[in-house]
């Protein structure tokens, strides 16, 4: 975890393509501020759609985290430490949270929204990969292969092993969030 915002800064600098302008320089150090302000031990960056009630379901997911009662968790998504004047590059932002979070809970609904952006993010960063979980929305067989893409479905799904959590419905999703704290607390 980064001490400082100068270290948020620094890290950006590496994995950033090219020198960081002033603004940005100056809105990741803001940013840095806040992600080391979060309270709790264990960050936990929170990922999906942000479409009107798939982001209720976050929420949901984001509070259960943070009402845990066995561990010190932070979770986060990243609206949370998103401003809408910020210029960031947006992938930039990912790989600076997901870099630096304990764990990443990525909620899979479908083929669409910019996390099946962040999926291929994970996906080919195995530090990302290692320290995630996902939960794949179930649907009855003729709609499955109408909500995942082919590459979801054939392939990314498959990487996570143990750390894939299927659901059907908003409480098994947090019965399944749920069941991931008390592992992560074992």
């Amino acid at each position: 975890m980064p001490d400082s915002p100068e270290e948020f800064v620094a890290r950006a600098s590496e994995v950033h393509s090219g020198s960081l302008a002033p603004e940005e320089f100056e809105a990741i150090l803001q940013l840095g501020s806040e992600f080391i302000g979060l309270e709790g031990e264990v960050r936990i960056f929170i990922l999906g759609s942000f479409g009107e009630v798939r982001q209720e379901r976050l929420d949901d997911v984001e509070r259960t985290i943070n009402k845990h009662p066995n561990g010190s968790f932070a979770a986060f998504q990243m609206s949370d430490l998103l401003k809408e004047e910020d210029s960031l590059n947006g992938i930039l932002k990912y790989r600076l949270f997901g870099d630096y979070a304990n764990y990443i809970k990525a909620i899979c609904e479908d083929d669409s929204g910019g996390h099946t952006m962040e999926q291929g993010m994970i996906a080919v960063l195995p530090d990302h990969l290692q320290k995630t979980y996902l939960f794949k929305r179930e649907y009855p067989p003729d709609l499955e292969e109408q909500r995942y893409a082919w590459m979801q479905s054939n392939g990314f799904f498959e990487m996570f092993d143990d750390r894939l959590h299927r659901w059907t419905n908003p409480d098994e999703l947090i019965r399944e969030v749920d069941g991931v704290l008390t592992q992560i607390i074992e």
